[in-house]
């Protein structure tokens, strides 16, 4: 039976970190071994959200049911990170190996850095005569770039140079960190180095850059090294002289011994592949001008494939960014997956954390599918993370599997991950953090939409109903209140306007409290919204203890009838005893007529609370004679 390996990458040096990669995927065909890549882009760059949220994927990998583990060690930037996974993978008990940095506890395989970078002063020491150096180092807590300043000094020294005429400093493996490199060394005011030690290719080219924009040129008056010997760099004018990483025979070798390991085997604790110094312009040598010419092409080559898949990625973002939801996201990714190469496909998201319900630090037992390119019609919703993969994600008539799982997340929040089938193409030429950036910068654009149409809807809430009551307010005549007048007057139908106010509600305040006072109006504002002879019916709280309804009403009988029901159910709820005193409450309505073509609401509304008002002074009048009767009578 065929065994899952999980490779652990940061895939930020993509040359490098691809063809490892590819060595291994190249492996696994032959084995007939599935391997899961988790590939994230955390750098050595300060943007600790985005790095925390990249390695979130690593986490994903321990859940599932896995024999084997790889980790490229010396991409991850995170020291700590490196260590707690390194430390879990040592509690698993699983068979694990590290490649290219030495780690404490587990096997190792890689590049002797120490030897390497000795290599490479030596050369420039004993072939160009260089004294005075500088050393572009890597960050200071990243093994590699320790055991590369480490041989830098120890060679140096061995071959009698003043120390203090070197120049150090430690950077963060970038183009921007060799600049920087070199506009730190041009301040101290000392003329130039002969020489420029570099980390990596990356900052060798950020410190020849700038070099020549001050006027120097390479190699005439300083020589440049870098390791890696990237295509970029070694095609560069000049080409850089580097040192060769065996990147395919690493990613073969180290899967070998994990599966030998698997198997019970022994493995020594620390194993060496070869690496060559690839002499270039850079350091004064020269270079044979057919392997020049080779180097141009295979570099245009790859810019002119790069640019087509740019392209294709920005027409990719132009479509999902106009979508409004996630399912029009899946239909037009659907659709532009298939300018990709890309083999199967799927996207997973946390649904709590996509809405923003919690900022997730792991992922939940289920997740949502929302595409699944081996599944179209989605008969399966949800994926239990442990099995990392939809069950039929996998052709089971397919001998070996490469897989590459990618978090998505934005803002600092994870929401979720992708899984892509045999892609290893797109982490070499460095297209997929760009590809997987559109994805994540469209779903968030979407989450942020959906965030502010319900945003939307709850101002609008707020804006058309009171919060006392929970029923309209005076705002919603504008939108519901305009209308069916109009509309009423339009079809020769009539409007019921029934303006209705609470007799003795000061006198409820004063005597039993506020309290009370705002359950009467509670009540009320109840009685009114229960009141639907049919749906063109709608109660507002006009302002206060005053309240309007309005509706369609054909005549006189159903006014009369809607004002018994409201009365009714005052009745009713003063039986119940709820209130210390009795609700009352003071009622007057009119009828528009047909066909009014005057259609002023705010007319209608003055007149059936001057209704209303004649029926309240009426009443009171009543109650006045009704009392001093009475008095009269005792």
């Amino acid at each position: 039976m065929n065994k899952r390996i999980a490779v652990f990458s940061t895939a930020w040096n993509g040359e490098h970190i691809g063809g490892i990669l590819r060595g291994i995927w190249n492996r696994a065909k032959q084995t007939g071994d599935d391997i899961f890549i988790f590939n994230t882009y955390g750098g050595f760059q300060t943007e600790k959200e985005f790095n925390k949220c990249e390695y979130h994927i690593f986490d994903l990998a321990m859940k599932a049911d896995i024999d084997g583990i790889i980790i490229l060690s010396n991409s991850i930037y995170s020291t700590k990170k490196l260590r707690e996974t390194v430390q879990r993978f040592i509690d698993s008990g699983l068979a694990c190996i590290s490649v290219e940095q030495d780690l404490e506890g587990i096997p190792f395989i890689g590049t002797d850095n120490y030897a390497a970078m000795c290599s490479m002063v030596e050369h420039l020491i004993n072939v160009h005569g260089c004294k005075r150096m500088q050393f572009v180092g890597g960050p200071g807590d990243h093994i590699e770039a320790f055991e590369r300043k480490r041989a830098f000094l120890d060679t140096v020294t061995k071959y009698g140079i003043d120390i203090s005429e070197c120049y150090m400093g430690d950077y963060n493996f970038t183009h921007e960190g060799g600049e920087l490199a070199f506009e730190e060394y041009k301040k101290l005011g000392k003329g130039i180095p002969d020489a420029v030690v570099c980390a990596n290719d990356e900052m060798a080219l950020g410190y020849v850059n700038t070099a020549e924009k001050y006027g120097y040129t390479i190699p005439n008056d300083i020589l440049v090294t870098g390791i890696d010997n990237l295509l970029r760099a070694e095609s560069y004018n000049p080409g850089i002289t580097s040192v060769e990483r065996c990147k395919d025979e690493l990613g073969r070798r180290c899967l070998d011994e994990v599966l030998g390991m698997i198997e019970g085997h022994e493995y020594a604790l620390k194993e060496y592949v070869p690496y060559a110094i690839n002499l270039n312009e850079s350091c004064g040598c020269s270079i044979v001008k057919n392997r020049y010419v080779k180097l141009k092409k295979r570099y245009s080559e790859m810019l002119y494939s790069n640019e087509k898949i740019r392209l294709q990625i920005n027409y990719m973002q132009k479509n999902l960014m106009t979508c409004k939801s996630i399912e029009e996201f899946k239909e037009v990714l659907s659709g532009e997956l298939k300018h990709f190469d890309i083999g199967n496909f799927a996207l997973l998201l946390d649904e709590k954390a996509y809405k923003g319900e919690y900022f997730g630090n792991k992922y939940p037992k289920h997740m949502k599918i929302i595409l699944n390119s081996r599944d179209p019609h989605m008969e399966e919703r949800y994926v239990d993370t442990e099995k990392l993969l939809p069950n039929n994600f996998l052709d089971t008539d397919q001998n070996s599997h490469t897989v590459i799982f990618m978090p998505l997340h934005q803002n600092g929040r994870n929401f979720g991950y992708c899984v892509m089938e045999d892609h290893i193409r797109y982490i070499e030429d460095g297209n997929l953090y760009y590809w997987l950036s559109v994805i994540n910068v469209a779903l968030e654009n979407i989450r942020q939409n959906i965030c502010i149409r319900q945003l939307n809807k709850k101002l609008e809430h707020l804006y058309l109903f009171d919060s006392m009551t929970g029923i309209y307010n005076r705002f919603a005549l504008q939108n519901f209140g305009i209308p069916l007048l109009k509309q009423n007057n339009k079809t020769g139908r009539r409007t019921l306007f029934l303006f209705a106010d609470m007799d003795g509600l000061k006198k409820i305040n004063d005597t039993y409290g506020h309290e009370n006072g705002d359950t009467a109006i509670k009540a009320l504002a109840g009685i009114m919204k229960g009141i639907t002879p049919d749906g063109s019916f709608f109660a507002i709280r006009y302002g206060g203890d005053e309240f309007l309804m309005m509706g369609t009403c054909p005549d006189e009988k159903m006014a009369e009838s809607i004002k018994d029901m409201i009365q009714n159910a005052i009745d009713e709820y003063n039986r119940s005893n709820v209130m210390p005193v009795p609700l009352a409450v003071s009622i007057g309505y009119i009828l528009t007529p047909v066909n009014d073509r005057k259609s002023d609401i705010d007319d209608y509304i003055r007149q059936a609370d001057s209704m209303m008002y004649q029926i309240k002074q009426r009443r009171k009048k009543e109650q006045k004679e009704r009392g001093e009767r009475e008095k009269t009578s005792i």
